[in-house]
């Protein structure tokens, strides 16, 4: 099956309304959430496999450019259109990271579990990492704030990875599926979802 049948019959008209009746359309947020959630489930690895991650160097990404995520002030006007209430990033701050809405989370089957970090430091799936160009990130859950953050790789074992985060709070929720979504999400709320806005 091709895959844009798959992404069609995976979300049939993508279900993201977001309860919004006599609005027209979608956000572009939102709508790039919808479209990326339905080729991750139609191109997603059997059960039981695993993201071929190590502690060994990174190799180089091969034909696919990112570009860095923001970390300064963005002007809030404009970006606005991407975020706020009806729409799949509910706020977006700089410094605490984004807020995504509940149909967000259940539609695009993002989920969370809790993590402690000791000295920085935890055990997490190979799944919550998110590897862009020479960088590997997690997105922890602080309240209702998601956000990035750079992580270490020390080890693997039993399946599991042994990483390093220094500027990790004690404890939060990780981004347990669907990583590679909310790192959409978190671009596009910026303006950096690929289209010359990135920095």
């Amino acid at each position: 099956m091709k895959i844009y049948e798959k992404i069609h019959n995976h979300h049939a008209a993508t279900r993201f309304r977001l309860h919004s009746r006599g609005r027209k359309g979608l956000s572009l947020g939102a709508l790039f959430l919808a479209v990326f959630a339905c080729s991750c489930a139609a191109s997603a690895p059997e059960p039981g496999t695993t993201d071929q991650i190590s502690a060994d160097p990174p190799q180089k990404e091969e034909s696919q450019h990112v570009q860095q995520l923001p970390r300064h002030e963005l002007d809030s006007h404009e970006h606005s259109s991407t975020r706020g209430k009806h729409r799949a990033v509910l706020r977006a701050d700089p410094e605490r990271g984004i807020q995504l809405s509940d149909v967000a989370i259940s539609t695009c089957g993002i989920s969370f579990e809790p993590i402690r970090f000791d000295k920085g430091r935890a055990s997490i799936d190979p799944h919550s990492i998110v590897r862009h160009g020479f960088e590997r990130e997690i997105y922890l859950r602080s309240g209702n704030w998601i956000r990035p953050y750079s992580v270490e790789i020390l080890n693997r074992e039993n399946g599991r990875l042994e990483v390093s985060v220094p500027d990790a709070p004690a404890s939060a929720d990780i981004v347990h599926r669907r990583a590679n979504i909310v790192r959409l999400a978190y671009r596009e709320a910026f303006g950096a979802s690929g289209s010359g806005h990135g920095h």
